[in-house]
């Protein structure tokens, strides 16, 4: 059994595949720009990401002192 390449007529049979794009023969070079992303998209998903970051940065810092101040290390004299 061979599958059906990509951009054929089998391939917009099966329900994984868009059905608004048309076989690779048929596009026009000006139409791969419709699909890329923004620049404030790009933005906003790194604002995200740095909120995320700095979110987790805290949590990390609260449970480090909660842990120093609960049980911190014993003193150790230099000699």
């Amino acid at each position: 059994m061979t599958l059906p390449q990509a951009g054929t007529a089998d391939a917009t049979a099966r329900g994984w595949v868009r059905k608004d794009l048309a076989p690779a023969s048929q596009r026009r070079s000006d139409d791969f720009a419709v699909g890329l992303a923004s620049l404030p998209f790009v933005g906003r998903t790194l604002r995200r990401r740095a909120r995320t970051w700095c979110l987790f940065g805290f949590i990390g810092l609260l449970m480090g002192v909660g842990i120093y101040v609960k049980a911190p290390p014993p003193y150790q004299a230099l000699s």
